[in-house]
C-alpha cells in the first residue's frame, strides 16, 4: 500500500494522508510545471552537477485522532547543495525552515502542528527508502550551523564532490545562474535545469534577482536552489534561494548570502582524519592506523 501511494504522488501539493497504527501520514511537495532549460554545457552544473541534489526531509510527529495515537510524516522535497566533501563527511546547504519546528507550528503554514509537539527530522538523499522511513532512520545528518535563512548539514558518511568556492561579492546588474529542480519524485532522483537571472538589489544578508523561482517551479522543491555567479573565470556559489521571511517585490526572489567556506564550516568539523576512522588526527592515538573511536582511534590489539 505504501509503495503504491508513493508511486502515485507526483503533482500533488500538500496532499496529506493520516493513517492509524504503523502506517504513515505524509504531506508531499512535488513539481507541477517545468521551465525551459538554459543551454547546458558551459553553466555551473557542468562542473557541479553531483553537488546539487534533491533532499526529502521528513518531519515526524504524533497526534491524536479520535483518541488514537497517530504517527504523521510530512515529506518535504527541497534542494540541497554540497559545498565540500571528504572521505568521512559531506557538507550541505539547505533553506533552514524545513528543519525548524517553528515553521510547522505556524498557523498560516498547513498542517499547523500544535505548538510544543515534539518533531523529529529524517533525511533522504535523491529517493525515499520506505523501510528506513518506517524505522525512522535515513541519511545520518548533524546540523552544524543554522541562521535565519540557511542551515549547514554535515552528512556523516563519505562524500566526494568538487568543492564549491563561495563568491564574496555580488553587484546589482550581475548575471547569475540558478540550478532549478524541475522534476522531483520520491522514488527517483530529481532533474535540474539552469535558469539565468539578473541581480536587482544587494542588501545585508541577501540579494534579489529578477526571477520568481516559486512561479518558475510551481513547487517548494526549488527552496534552497543554489545561485552561481562567474568570478575570476570560474563559477562560484553566490547564495541559495530562500522563500520564507524575506519580502521581495513581485517577480523577484531573495537569495541568502554566504560567508567564505572556512567561516561557514566550523573548524572542528574540518579537522583532518588521514586514516578515515572518524577520529580527528589531533585526537587519534593511532592517526595512521584505522581504529575504534572508543579506543581513541586505535584498533583493539
Amino acid at each position: 500500500m505504501i509503495t503504491d501511494w508513493l508511486a502515485g504522488t507526483r503533482g500533488r501539493s500538500w496532499a496529506v494522508a493520516v493513517v492509524v497504527g504503523v502506517m504513515l501520514g505524509i504531506a508531499l511537495l512535488t513539481a507541477d510545471r517545468q521551465p525551459s532549460a538554459l543551454g547546458q554545457g558551459a553553466g555551473p552544473l557542468a562542473q557541479y552537477d553531483p553537488n546539487v541534489r534533491q533532499w526529502h526531509i521528513v518531519a515526524r510527529y504524533y497526534t491524536l485522532v479520535n483518541g488514537t495515537r497517530v504517527q504523521v510524516n510530512l515529506v518535504q522535497t527541497v534542494t540541497g547543495t554540497a559545498i565540500r566533501g571528504s572521505s568521512t563527511a559531506g557538507f550541505w546547504l539547505i533553506e533552514q525552515h524545513h528543519i525548524n519546528p517553528e515553521f510547522f507550528y505556524d498557523p498560516e503554514n498547513p498542517p499547523d502542528v500544535p505548538r510544543g509537539t515534539p518533531i523529529s527530522f529524517h533525511y533522504f538523499l535523491d529517493t525515499i527508502d520506505v523501510n528506513a522511513l518506517v524505522r525512522g532512520t535515513g541519511v545520518p545528518i548533524e546540523v552544524v550551523r543554522r541562521t535565519s535563512t540557511y542551515a549547514l548539514l554535515e552528512e556523516k558518511r563519505r562524500r566526494q564532490v568538487n568543492e564549491i568556492p563561495i563568491a564574496q561579492s555580488v553587484e546589482v546588474g550581475d548575471t547569475v545562474v540558478v540550478a532549478v529542480l524541475v522534476d522531483s519524485a520520491l522514488t527517483r532522483p530529481g532533474r535540474f535545469e539552469e535558469r539565468s537571472a539578473r541581480v536587482t538589489s544587494v542588501r545585508e544578508g541577501f540579494f534579489t534577482v529578477d526571477l520568481d523561482l516559486k512561479e518558475v517551479s510551481g513547487n517548494t522543491a526549488v527552496h534552497g536552489a543554489p545561485v552561481f555567479v562567474r568570478r575570476d573565470g570560474q563559477w562560484q556559489l553566490a547564495g541559495i534561494f530562500v522563500a520564507h521571511d524575506v519580502r521581495t517585490r513581485p517577480g523577484e526572489s531573495a537569495i541568502a548570502r554566504l560567508p567564505s567556506l572556512d567561516e561557514l564550516i566550523p573548524k572542528e568539523a574540518q579537522k583532518p582524519d588521514r586514516d578515515n576512522d572518524g577520529v580527528p588526527d589531533d585526537e587519534d592515538r593511532c592517526p595512521d592506523l584505522p581504529g575504534d573511536p572508543e579506543n581513541d582511534g586505535c584498533p583493539d590489539f
